[in-house]
């Protein structure tokens, strides 16, 4: 590309404006949708007014405008657009050269003014800014190396301390992420305008403790770069939202709490606002999200407790037969067929049709439970339609039971939510045990 600005102004520009973001940034919404396909789709749109003596040179009669961080790695399905028309993504080249402009421009003048480190530096902040994720650790290894020697017998002012560990996190950041930049008509600087873009992504991470909640938890990188920070959760049919909470992260250093914004629900979207407090904030995402009550829980819930009543109730029958029954029972029974028309019932509550991994994991135990209940019936069915020796019968029989109490068992744990701890961590080092942590902290 040819910039019709030095690439340098530029650079100055972007830290500007990344410093300052929530001077321009009005509004960020950011959407994720659990889609019934199978994939995690990511929506944001930005409130924004670019300031006009901030304006990062692009093309000609072009300027770049940073929409955000996001992770380094192939995106798929990215696509960017104003007033419903698409808008080009800066390629990783011009991006590179940009950001590491933008990083040389915000280096403390301790590490710029040493002898003969400036075109040490510029390599350096272009590979900071090109290099894969798998190389992020070996990038940053070699710029603390670079600044180590730098500042090896330096006595650093309390300043000089501050700017350089907040250069320290903005390299940090710069080695496993990149600035979004797209390229608009300059003549939009000044006026507030609405940029948009969306993309899939991996699913989000969970602690998949098998029961009918497991809690969603995604970083949030970039949580300070709008002055209101949205998030709205969507999970597909058959699953709802109970508690929705974005958390703004302090610093070990930072002897004030974490700040919290929670927005209980219950149903499929749920959505929550914080504003942060600071520029450079982080943050996680945490959803609780549990199957729907209507649907195969509720159906799951009614087969389970009838099979066992109706185990038991025949167990009952079955010792008291004389009192009871009437006669010798006939075998082959007409019941067989009744009992087997269960079974079809059961399977046909088994999806066959694709959906999301999260709603298949939440859903498994339910669909184990009618497999259970289904294979009971067989059994029962069995028994009706072939004549067999007594012991088989009564240790087929006490099989049923054991099935249909295990199947209760299994119920009881799935609805009570009994888990054991997990542990959850994040790329920028925080992690939370259990639950309980991430509320009380």
């Amino acid at each position: 590309m040819t910039f019709a600005y030095d690439q340098a102004t530029t650079g100055e520009n972007l830290r500007r404006l990344l410093k300052d973001s929530r001077r321009w940034v009005n509004r960020r919404v950011d959407s994720l949708r659990l889609d019934a396909d199978g994939t995690t789709r990511r929506y944001v749109s930005l409130d924004l007014t670019v300031p006009k003596d901030l304006v990062c040179g692009g093309a000609y009669q072009q300027m770049l405008v940073p929409l955000g961080v996001l992770e380094k790695g192939t995106k798929q399905r990215f696509d960017a657009s104003h007033d419903g028309k698409a808008i080009p993504v800066l390629g990783r080249k011009d991006n590179s050269a940009i950001v590491a402009q933008m990083l040389k421009a915000s280096q403390p003048s301790i590490l710029s003014s040493a002898p003969g480190e400036d075109a040490t530096g510029d390599d350096l902040f272009i590979k900071i800014a090109a290099c894969d994720p798998v190389d992020s650790e070996s990038i940053w290894t070699e710029y603390v190396t670079w600044s180590e020697g730098i500042l090896s017998g330096c006595d650093l002012s309390p300043k000089q301390q501050d700017d350089l560990e907040a250069f320290d996190s903005l390299v940090d950041q710069m080695t496993r992420n990149f600035v979004l930049l797209v390229e608009v008509d300059d003549q939009l600087a000044g006026r507030r305008v609405v940029m948009k873009y969306a993309l899939d992504q991996d699913e989000p991470m969970t602690n998949d403790p098998g029961t009918s909640r497991l809690v969603i938890a995604q970083a949030v990188p970039d949580l300070g770069f709008a002055a209101s920070h949205h998030v709205e959760l969507e999970v597909p049919a058959g699953l709802s939202v109970r508690d929705l909470k974005l958390v703004e992260l302090r610093g070990a250093g930072d002897n004030q709490k974490d700040r919290f914004a929670s927005k209980a629900s219950t149903g499929r979207v749920a959505h929550v606002s914080i504003d942060p407090s600071t520029p450079d904030a982080i943050g996680i995402l945490r959803a609780e999200v549990a199957v729907a009550k209507q649907g195969v829980f509720s159906f799951t819930i009614v087969t389970v407790w009838a099979l066992l009543a109706a185990s038991l109730t025949a167990s009952f029958i079955r010792l008291f037969d004389d009192f009871f029954i009437r006669g010798e029972p006939e075998i082959p029974s007409p019941a067989a067929s009744i009992l087997l028309v269960g079974p079809a019932l059961l399977i046909s509550w088994m999806s066959r049709t694709p959906e999301h991994p999260m709603l298949a994991r939440m859903l498994r135990p339910l669909r184990h439970m009618l497999t259970i209940a289904a294979f009971s019936l067989v059994v029962m069915a069995g028994l009706a339609a072939v004549k067999v020796q007594p012991w088989i019968w009564e240790y087929a029989w006490g099989l049923l039971l054991v099935l249909a109490l295990v199947n209760v068992t299994w119920l009881i744990i799935f609805c009570m939510n009994v888990q054991l701890p997990t542990k959850r961590k994040f790329e920028f080092g925080v992690a939370y045990e259990n639950e309980e942590d991430l509320e009380g902290h």
